[in-house]
């Protein structure tokens, strides 16, 4: 199944890119960020792009705005020096695999 989410969530990224970001003079260690939010149990998937970062999860009927905003933690600590600010989106797993659906279970601004 996890295969399947990561194309998924590749393709979200991908339908997402337009637009020049600002220029970014800190750096985002992503692996480390993946590596470590990928520990979490409720976590099947993690993508991240250059605005942007997705969190797949199973829906369990509760909003997930509070999860993005710590996950946004998680990542402050793999964050140095100025980088633009990410959306935080966690999303449906299921809805992502089954139906090529980006279903949006919680968000969050996240300044870097």
């Amino acid at each position: 199944m996890t295969k399947w989410i990561v194309a998924a969530l590749a393709a979200l990224l991908l339908a997402g890119c337009g637009g020049e970001p600002s220029e970014e003079t800190g750096l985002f260690d992503e692996a480390g960020f993946i590596a470590e939010i990928e520990k979490e149990e409720k976590v099947q998937d993690a993508a991240v792009d250059d605005d942007r970062i997705y969190i797949a999860v199973f829906d369990d009927g509760t909003p997930r705005d509070g999860y993005a905003g710590y996950v946004c933690e998680v990542a402050r600590d793999f964050a140095e020096g100025d980088l633009n600010s990410r959306m935080i989106s966690i999303i449906d797993a299921v809805a992502s695999v089954r139906d090529g659906e980006f279903k949006r279970l919680g968000k969050h601004r996240c300044e870097l």
